[in-house]
């Protein structure tokens, strides 16, 4: 799995992650249950030699979050991702970590 992929991945998790913890949803609205798996894509460019831990980048829904026939929240919502871990690729022969 390429370093954008695991980090993509990581942001839909954490996506869905922050919005289950709400404690009470806003306006009668409905909880995100925790590990629902949501479609993002990053929308700039995310390098091992230019993105850093606790860096933020912008993300986007790709596909709407739908919940029991409801959607919760639709396509092209935008957000923020975080880099949790950067490893620069491996070189001659060695694997990337």
């Amino acid at each position: 799995m390429g370093r954008l992929a695991a980090v993509a991945m990581a942001c839909g998790v954490a996506l869905a992650e922050i919005a289950a913890t709400q404690a009470e949803p806003a306006n009668g609205g409905a909880t995100i249950p925790p590990g629902t798996i949501v479609g993002i894509e990053t929308t700039q460019a995310l390098t091992s030699h230019t993105s850093h831990p606790d860096d933020l980048f912008p993300i986007r829904l790709v596909a709407p979050i739908v919940l029991g026939g409801h959607m919760l929240v639709p396509t092209g919502v935008v957000g923020q991702g975080q880099v949790i871990h950067d490893a620069h690729a491996g070189g001659l022969g060695r694997r990337a970590s």
